[in-house]
């Protein structure tokens, strides 16, 4: 993940199996787009770990400070939301966080 940001940016594990990427002046929904891409890219390889042969995907959940929310605990649930649309559309893939999903994710 970390070859896919920029410096000034930071990757994290947020628990499990999870891991967070911020990314800071961003200014552009074509840039965290592109950085998207590139982290799902640079996870959907083959990982060689001695005999055994490991297969990762990404599911990638995207939302933006301040668009979506300006509090930080919405902002990661957002987050978090748009991975679960990301996961249950077959992974490997990136969402943007929308006011519906957070529809969807109080009826399920």
């Amino acid at each position: 993940m970390q070859s896919a940001i920029c410096e000034g940016d930071t990757v994290a594990r947020f628990g499990g199996d999870e891991f967070t990427a911020l990314l800071e002046g961003v200014t552009s929904a074509d840039i965290v787009t592109k950085r998207a891409a590139l982290i799902v890219e640079a996870l959907d390889k083959v990982f060689e770990i001695g005999k055994h042969s490991l297969y990762v995907t990404a599911s990638v959940g995207i939302a933006v400070y301040p668009t979506n929310t300006d509090d930080i605990n919405k902002l990661f649930r957002a987050t978090d939301t748009a991975m679960y649309q990301s996961k249950g559309a077959g992974g490997n893939i990136y969402r943007f966080f929308t006011p519906e999903m957070a529809d969807l994710s109080c009826n399920e």
